[in-house]
């Protein structure tokens, strides 16, 4: 499971977490138990929400982003599914 915080802050989102997730959710489709667990803790203040995001959905978001980190994320995604076709095709037998 990856934190959610952690994704947003390496991805350098200036939308603040909570509706950045939101957003995400809806527009994706993402659904609360399978590919993303929630949980509030009490902060001293008003309660705060923490998301535990699947790999799959971290991927996901990661790539979709429009930063440049996220960007780098996708070209990273394209080169490495470019490695394992080019490593399938020298398996195939001649």
């Amino acid at each position: 499971m990856i934190d959610a915080r952690q994704l947003h802050a390496w991805l350098k989102v200036s939308t603040p977490v909570h509706k950045w997730v939101g957003r995400r959710v809806e527009e994706y489709g993402f659904e609360d138990g399978t590919d993303f667990r929630t949980s509030v803790s009490k902060t001293g203040g008003r309660p705060r929400t923490d998301y535990l995001l699947t790999v799959d959905m971290a991927k996901e978001l990661s790539m979709v982003e429009r930063t440049e980190r996220g960007q780098a994320t996708r070209r990273y995604f394209i080169e490495m599914e470019k490695v394992a076709h080019q490593m399938a095709q020298e398996r195939l037998p001649t």
